[in-house]
C-alpha cells in the first residue's frame, strides 16, 4: 500500500522481437497498429525498434515493400489511362521536364533571386497614341 491506496500489480509482458517483427510485418511498418496487436503501448513498440537494428530493418523492408506495391499500381492505372494517375506521375517525376504546378526558380548557390529595380520616366512619344489624362 502506498499512501493509503493499493498498488496496482503491474503486469509485465514480455514480447521477443520476432513478435514485433511480425506484427509490423502484417500491419505494414505501422507502429501503433503492430502496438494493439501486441497488446503493448505505441511508444513502447517505437524504444524496441529504435534500440534493435534488426526491428529497423524489418521496419524498413515492409515499408520498402508496400511502397513497391503502391508504384506498381500507380503504374496498372497509367497503363489503364487513368487522368489522375498521369497527372499525379508527372508532377512527381516530370519536373525536368516542365510538369510542375509552379515553377521554384533560385538564385545563385540556390539562394534568393537578385532584383534590381531602376526608377525611371518615360521620355517618348506615348505607347500607342494614348496620352496622359490630367485630373
Amino acid at each position: 500500500m502506498v499512501n493509503g491506496k493499493k498498488k496496482k500489480k503491474r503486469i509485465s509482458k514480455r514480447i521477443t522481437d520476432a513478435q514485433i517483427a511480425e506484427a509490423l510485418r502484417k500491419n505494414v511498418g505501422y507502429l501503433s497498429k503492430a502496438a494493439e496487436d501486441l497488446g503493448i503501448s505505441v511508444q513502447a513498440v517505437s524504444k524496441r525498434c529504435k534500440k534493435s537494428k534488426f526491428l529497423q530493418e524489418v521496419r524498413e523492408a515492409v515499408e520498402t515493400q508496400f511502397l513497391d506495391l503502391a508504384e506498381n499500381q500507380l503504374i496498372s492505372l497509367i497503363t489503364a489511362k487513368n487522368l489522375g494517375a498521369i497527372c499525379f506521375y508527372l508532377k512527381c517525376k516530370g519536373k525536368s521536364r516542365g510538369y510542375v504546378e509552379r515553377q521554384e526558380i533560385a538564385g545563385p548557390g540556390g539562394g534568393p533571386v537578385p532584383v534590381k529595380l531602376y526608377d525611371f520616366e518615360w521620355k517618348g512619344p506615348e505607347p500607342n497614341g494614348v496620352k496622359d489624362v490630367e485630373d
